[in-house]
């Protein structure tokens, strides 16, 4: 996995998890409420990415999530989320590492459950369009890959099986930011990514403080378990996120550290958006589609 891959895969939380294991059956702790949502529509959060080994340190990217209703037929009104991962810095000009991706979620509004995920990657010379399409009544996935070097070339169309409720390597991010997350617990819950669906597991720690450009902070810290055999990154290593500890939930803090050296992604910016919107389904209820 590249330095920039590295990047995109710590700040969306751990949440892109192939490699790891294969889920059986829906995981049984899922839930979303009819709370008010910890994130608003119009919400803008803007991230800076700095890696470093021994005692030397750069800056090598920046990533900015939003949160939204889509415009798009045939999902309008859903929850559209998006991500943009951008290298920048003077170390990344110099290795030729140029990164532009896109991450985009279609997710539906009465249970978080996701409908569509479009990615759109260029890193270096490559360039790709990745689709998923949900039939959550099926429990099923099409997945649609094309390279865009080669436009002459058909796409890579398949059909997986899935669960008839999940999440994406983005949307996992939001959904863990909507749930209790009481320290000694674990939260887990399935995850698809290119036509597969694994369980995602992620330990809960204690609240500390932790700085940021705004000052010392109380966040809740958290590790998503992507690090070993079977996992998202097969070597050793240690990843941990801190969310804010008020009602948001916001994602202040990220760091991983490995034999590749340490990333470390702070938040930079952060726009609220508009008032908070509320989920339609009870809080602690079951997430998979009613009959």
């Amino acid at each position: 996995m590249s330095i920039a891959g590295l990047i995109a895969a710590l700040i969306l939380a751990g949440a892109g998890v192939r490699g790891g294991r294969l889920l059986s059956r829906a995981a049984q702790d899922v839930s979303v409420g009819s709370s008010p949502l910890p994130f608003s529509e119009g919400e803008r959060l803007v991230y800076q990415a700095r890696y470093s080994k021994l005692i030397f340190s750069a800056v090598v990217g920046r990533l900015t999530f939003t949160f939204g209703r889509s415009s798009e037929r045939p999902l309008l009104g859903v929850y559209h989320l998006r991500a943009e991962a951008v290298s920048e810095g003077a170390l990344m000009t110099l290795l030729g590492m140029r990164v532009e991706d896109v991450f985009e979620s279609f997710v539906d509004p009465k249970d978080f459950g996701v409908l569509r995920t479009r990615k759109h990657l260029a890193e270096g010379e490559k360039r790709s369009f990745h689709l998923a399409l949900f039939d959550r009544a099926n429990a099923s996935v099409t997945t649609i890959v094309r390279d865009l070097t080669k436009p002459a070339d058909p796409p890579r169309v398949k059909e997986n099986a899935a669960r008839p409720w999940v999440q994406d390597i983005l949307s996992g991010i939001y959904y863990v930011r909507m749930q209790p997350l009481v320290p000694g617990s674990v939260l887990r819950f399935p995850v698809s990514d290119e036509g597969e669906t694994y369980d995602l597991e992620i330990r809960v720690h204690e609240v500390e403080e932790v700085e940021t450009p705004r000052g010392r902070v109380s966040a809740l810290k958290i590790e998503p378990l992507v690090f070993g055999p079977g996992r998202l990154i097969r070597r050793e290593g240690e990843m941990f996120v801190w969310l804010s500890a008020d009602e948001r939930r916001v994602p202040v803090l990220a760091r991983v550290r490995g034999g590749f050296g340490t990333i470390q992604v702070q938040l930079i910016e952060d726009e609220p958006g508009a008032a908070a919107i509320t989920s339609s389904e009870p809080r602690g209820g079951d997430a998979r589609p009613r009959p």
